[in-house]
């Protein structure tokens, strides 16, 4: 057992010093190895354009939205639907902009 123990005690011994050899092998650097110095290229300036206006931007719908006359659309099924004041996007628009306005009764 203790041949045993004493062989791999010194096989792990040697497999220490072989990296350690290694390692301090590769460790130094000699200057034939670096490359002689280059200067660095400087990034190319970037120049921003702004240009500011005292005129607010003037924004067309592309619709002319009015608000409901009463609280409520009235969005039930009959003779004159489809009623275009309950498309969905017309009444998102509806709830943000008109005030009092509750919704549409399905």
């Amino acid at each position: 057992m203790r041949t045993f123990l004493l062989s791999a005690i010194t096989l792990i011994l040697v497999f220490l010093g072989a990296i350690l050899m290694f390692i301090r092998g590769n460790s130094f650097i000699t200057p034939s190895q670096i490359d002689p110095l280059s200067p660095t290229p400087l990034p190319t300036p970037v120049v921003i354009e702004m240009r500011y206006s005292d005129t607010p931007a003037r924004v067309k719908p592309s619709i002319s939205l009015e608000c409901p006359q009463g609280a409520w659309i009235n969005c039930m099924p009959g003779p004159n639907s489809p009623d275009k004041r309950c498309d969905k996007d017309y009444l998102d628009w509806a709830e943000i902009n008109c005030p009092g306005f509750m919704g549409a009764a399905y």
